[in-house]
């Protein structure tokens, strides 16, 4: 309150309006001879009307801070920077005075924190006004974080890495880089030029993500699926498969990985790699971003060893031709390796000899055990006939080889059926060639002639095959 004494006491009371403990407040009375006023903080807070002149006599001291009138009453705090004027200065003047900047009076130069408080984490030590300097610490997994720092002092100025903030507000939202993160808080004082700075560094952990996201490899698909959390896989290849790649993706783009102790580009083939035949071991190795946190995938690629070269036992096969229907056998061999059961196809088909004819077709599987390296043989039958013909071929082919065995060089391969000549010039006598034409014999001293569709068949003629024979003999 204010009190102002000409013939009586006149108090002018600051109703309903507590002073702020710990923080400087400017406060003002002034008087003109007909009214009384109050001021807090450069504004009007109470007024009271009043005439007369101020007394100046012992039994009205003046004071400030404290009044005797009924009872002794002192103010519990700290006074600084009283000024006396000889006349009643205008509100505006008061405004003035408080507002003047770090000149003006009752300005604070508070500019301590009451407290500072983290969204994500605690601070190091734990908070005290006087302490300038924190540390924090939070896992990989928080990626921003906000500050709220409360002024002792209302009227002060509070900055967070610059941006001005509220006292009791949360900072915007402070994006974290792993590793060390300074973050500044400023003070600024109601007087303008006293300031303090908080520093705070938050600790981001790295990534310990060391997990693989898939692996596949290039000369098949391993066993058993993949899994992050499974780290041993195999995989059988036949003998013909001599390397293979690795191609690892990691689940954090921040981690790295080799392939055999070499740097692979995740989601991208490792080099070459080599296999030798039975187990080839070849590691995976993640590591986090944290350098520290490793895991290993382990793949073993076993390699068969040689299943077989599969091939005919010769380009060529010569079957003499009989008067009886007959098997010509064909040998088909097994060399260099025996691993494994495997099997080849093989079929017939013309080359100058037809099928249904001169032989009949054929087809199937041939058969070898694992560790088998027995010869195996074909039959291809063979049509007997007591017609004299030129020597004629049979295709012989093999494919599809099975359980990694090749096909050698010795294929296709021919079946040569060679005609009887001893059984021709026993029944025949003359010069049949070819197919399609009309030739001069003599069978069983008869004359005769012979027409070939096919092959050279002897058949009894009418008379005007009869005719065209005697002019061909002629000729």
């Amino acid at each position: 309150s204010g009190c102002i004494k000409t013939s009586t006491e006149t108090f002018v009371d600051i109703t309903g309006t507590n002073l702020p403990a710990n923080t400087w407040s400017h406060i003002a009375l002034t008087y003109d001879g007909t009214t009384m006023k109050v001021f807090l903080n450069g504004a009007v807070v109470g007024s009271a009307a009043k005439t007369g002149n101020i007394a100046n006599d012992a039994s009205a001291p003046f004071f400030v801070g404290g009044r005797t009138s009924g009872g002794t009453i002192n103010f519990s705090g700290k006074v600084d920077e009283v000024g006396v004027f000889n006349r009643a200065l205008a509100d505006f003047e008061i405004a003035s005075i408080y507002n003047v900047g770090s000149s003006g009076k009752c300005k604070s130069s508070n500019a301590d924190l009451s407290n500072l408080t983290l969204s994500t984490g605690s601070l190091s030590p734990a908070f005290g006004s006087g302490t300038t300097s924190y540390t924090a610490s939070v896992a990989n997994s928080v990626g921003s974080i906000t500050v709220t720092p409360t002024a002792a002092d209302s009227s002060a100025k509070i900055t967070v890495n610059g941006n001005a903030v509220s006292s009791g507000a949360a900072s915007g939202s402070i994006s974290l880089n792993i590793g060390n993160n300074t973050i500044t808080t400023t003070v600024t004082a109601q007087d303008g030029t006293t300031s303090k700075t908080y520093t705070l560094v938050v600790n981001r952990a790295a990534n310990t993500n060391a997990n693989l996201s898939n692996l596949v490899l290039g000369a098949g698909t391993i066993s058993p699926a993949f899994d992050a959390n499974t780290t041993s896989y195999t995989l059988a290849v036949l003998n013909s498969t001599t390397t293979t790649t690795v191609t690892p993706t990691v689940a954090d783009s921040t981690a790295t990985v080799t392939v055999n102790g070499q740097t692979v580009t995740s989601g991208s083939p490792s080099g070459s790699i080599s296999l030798n035949v039975g187990d080839n071991i070849i590691p995976v190795v993640v590591t986090a971003q944290d350098g520290s946190t490793t895991k290993t995938y382990t793949i073993t690629v076993t390699r068969s060893a040689p299943a077989g070269v599969l091939q005919f036992s010769a380009a060529n096969y010569n079957d003499g031709e009989t008067n009886a229907t007959h098997n010509a056998t064909v040998t088909v061999t097994r060399t260099n390796g025996s691993a494994g059961a495997v099997s080849v196809h093989y079929a017939t088909s013309n080359g100058t000899a037809l099928a249904g004819s001169d032989y009949t077709a054929t087809s199937g599987d041939l058969n070898w055990a694992d560790g088998d390296v027995a010869d195996k043989t074909l039959a291809v039958s063979i049509t007997g006939d007591t017609v004299f013909e030129t020597n004629e071929t049979v295709n012989l082919t093999l494919s599809a080889a099975t359980a990694g065995a090749t096909i050698g060089v010795t294929n296709p391969s021919t079946l040569t059926i060679i005609n009887d000549a001893n059984d021709h010039q026993r029944r025949h006598r003359g010069d049949c060639s070819g197919r399609a034409s009309i030739c001069a014999g003599r069978w069983r001293n008869q004359s005769c002639l012979h027409i070939h569709p096919k092959r050279c068949h002897h058949r009894h003629l009418d008379r005007e095959l009869r005719r065209e024979r005697h002019r061909a003999i002629r000729h």
